[in-house]
């Protein structure tokens, strides 16, 4: 269906045609006008390309600075892998995009082509991040913080092998959930919003590779909400997986909280 406007309207919502949304959290995916269009695992250099030129705020890059920032490497063949990659995008894909190539090229490079409205899930969770800084009211906060929470579905490029660029990428978003997790977890303790807690504890350990800290919130949060038996497997499993000094880092912040186990 299409709107008077020339929007599509799919049982995703109404998308203009120039909107294309990018995902990075957990897997890569694309959504154009409405409809998503799957592009291969492997295929790791256009997901790399497109977010490093929405980083740079569609300004041109070229083939040698991309090669560089992505791979650390500016070497002929590297760039030719760039543009080895470009073509069999543009291929696959020609005809998806109705208003020409989504990234173009120029004498001076590539830039992303500024008649699409460019978007991805990783810019919509630091401009949650941003507004849980500034928000008046716990609750508003707290809200804020759930959204960004589950926003993060999984590291970015965690689909497969990473390169150079990827891994800090990858590092960085995480970094950031963690910080927001806990916040978030603060907050729902404060208020003894224990369910909330559960919630939210089970969806950090789908999502991010346990760390002490991480580990001692699920534990809690089981605990708070009177699922001991299922505290004390995931506290075994602590022990088991953390390096000993991260867990007795969580032991004692479980002790603190009066959670023990013999």
């Amino acid at each position: 269906m299409t709107s008077s406007d020339g929007r599509s309207e799919t049982a995703h919502g109404i998308f203009n045609k120039n909107t294309v949304r990018l995902s990075y959290f957990g897997k890569f995916g694309m959504q154009v006008s409405g409809g998503s269009i799957a592009v291969s695992a492997k295929a790791l250099t256009i997901p790399a390309m497109l977010l490093y030129l929405l980083q740079k705020n569609n300004n041109t890059a070229t083939p040698i600075e991309i090669c560089d920032a992505l791979w650390n490497d500016t070497s002929l063949d590297s760039v030719n892998r760039l543009k080895a990659a470009l073509y069999r995008f543009r291929q696959k894909y020609r005809g998806v995009f109705a208003k020409g190539d989504l990234i173009v090229t120029s004498d001076q490079g590539y830039s992303l082509n500024e008649r699409y409205r460019i978007a991805s899930d990783l810019d919509q969770f630091d401009r949650l991040l941003k507004a849980a800084e500034s928000c008046r009211t716990v609750d508003e906060r707290m809200y804020t913080l759930r959204k960004a929470v589950f926003e993060y579905k999984g590291s970015p490029f965690s689909y497969c092998f990473k390169d150079y660029w990827e891994d800090k990428i990858s590092d960085e978003y995480e970094g950031k959930f963690c910080k927001a997790f806990n916040q978030y977890m603060l907050l729902l303790k404060s208020r003894h919003d224990y369910s909330s807690m559960l919630e939210a504890a089970r969806h950090a350990l789908q999502v991010v590779e346990p760390t002490d800290q991480i580990y001692g919130w699920c534990i809690l949060a089981l605990n708070l909400n009177l699922f001991h038996e299922q505290a004390k497997k995931l506290f075994m499993k602590a022990k088991e997986g953390l390096e000993s000094t991260r867990f007795s880092k969580m032991e004692q912040a479980l002790a603190q909280e009066k959670v023990t186990f013999s």
